[in-house]
């Protein structure tokens, strides 16, 4: 029981690491858009 809270737990913050890094990504992007449109 342990063992896969801890799994799932770490599963999570993994995901959640991906979700933050695609979104600190897609900032970026829009950042570089918005400034070669100006």
């Amino acid at each position: 029981m342990e063992m896969a809270r801890g799994s799932s737990i770490d599963g999570g913050g993994h995901l959640a690491l991906i979700a933050l890094g695609i979104a600190v990504v897609c900032f970026i992007i829009a950042a570089v858009a918005s400034r070669k449109k100006r």
